[in-house]
């Protein structure tokens, strides 16, 4: 499917009708009638999709309230099992607890650029804040392993600053702490908290309720589970350990940071697979594999730059040096493949 290429984006409203609009034209999703919020007077926009008989609502909103050490504007999105409206989306149980923020550091439109991409049932965004500042969204369905009911997901990709100081606070590096969220990582879930936002997949374990949503971090509403994705870096030394288990997560991680070859200066883009950690039969679970995006070192490569002939690459958040205006992902990247 064609990727899409904007410029010049006068708001995160108008660019979130742009990937709604792209997503029921290239991916199969089924466009929902917006949603006003009489709680925060923001429009909320969604699609939908029924795959194996599970129906899921994703939703999105331009939010530019206090947000404490995040960016202030953002585009806040929800996965939901009920239609949205102005009392579903105000319910805890009606989808996943906390959203899932996709910031922009405090920049304000219009935004230099941005992509879309496909490859017909998942969606990829990758927006230019400022120039070579990036930040990304993803949602759609994994390719699951085994039979179970869900595989519905939503990442984005948030990052915090010291002091919530537009202008003057110093943004936190990538690797600070779980304050990072991060897409396909696992590096942000806070508990009692949703100041970061929380990515999430679905898995439905027998209600129809938040619970269904496993969020990826160091915590749960649910005990005993959380989820886990390949992109590094994360946390997963110190939060997945189990005694026992047949495969470990840490491999990934492992094959980036020893990344790029010395002998030919090249780095492999890494596969993309979803775990969930399940502390009642005491093993590391795979959820299922999302194709068409990878993990890459990007040391020797510019922010969009195509390599592979069809792979577009991206900094996780930038290769700027200079914390006043962005995180600086330092060699961590991402590459989408353009689907022909």
């Amino acid at each position: 499917m064609p990727s899409q290429t904007n410029t010049n984006i006068t708001s995160i409203d108008a660019f979130i009708q742009e990937i709604i609009t792209y997503a029921v034209a290239n991916a199969g999703f089924t466009l929902g009638v917006p949603t006003f919020d009489p709680g925060n007077g923001d429009t909320v926009h969604w699609v939908s999709r029924t795959t194996n008989g599970l129906i899921t609502y994703w939703t999105f909103r331009d939010r530019d309230g206090s947000f404490n050490n995040y960016s202030d504007q953002r585009m806040e999105c929800r996965m939901m099992h009920e239609v949205p409206d102005a009392t579903t989306y105000a319910n805890l149980d009606d989808g996943q607890e906390f959203f899932t923020n996709m910031g922009v550091f405090y920049a304000v439109p219009n935004f230099p650029t941005s992509k879309i991409y496909t490859d017909g049932t998942n969606i990829f965004v990758v927006l230019e804040a400022k120039t070579g500042v990036f930040t990304h969204l993803a949602f759609g369905n994994l390719s699951k392993v085994g039979t179970y009911v869900g595989g519905e997901f939503l990442s984005a990709t948030n990052f915090s600053d010291f002091v919530a100081v537009p202008g003057i606070s110093n943004w936190r590096p990538i690797t600070s702490g779980n304050a990072n969220c991060l897409l396909f990582s696992e590096r942000r879930y806070s508990g009692s908290t949703s100041n970061g936002g929380v990515n999430y997949v679905r898995q439905n374990l027998g209600g129809d309720d938040r619970d269904d949503y496993i969020p990826f971090g160091t915590d749960s509403p649910v005990a005993g589970l959380k989820a886990f994705g390949t992109i590094p870096p994360s946390l997963v030394t110190t939060t997945f350990t189990m005694t026992s288990g047949t495969f470990s997560p840490t491999f990934f991680t492992a094959v980036q940071t020893n990344a790029p070859s010395p002998f030919n200066l090249r780095a492999p883009l890494m596969p993309v697979y979803i775990f969930r950690r399940n502390d009642a039969k005491n093993k590391v679970e795979p959820l299922g594999h999302i194709p068409n995006i990878s993990s890459v070192r990007i040391d020797n490569l510019n922010p969009k730059e195509i390599v592979n002939t069809d792979w577009d690459v991206y900094p996780t958040s930038s290769k700027i040096q200079d914390p006043t205006i962005t995180s600086d992902s330092g060699p961590w990247g991402i590459a989408y493949r353009d689907v022909p």
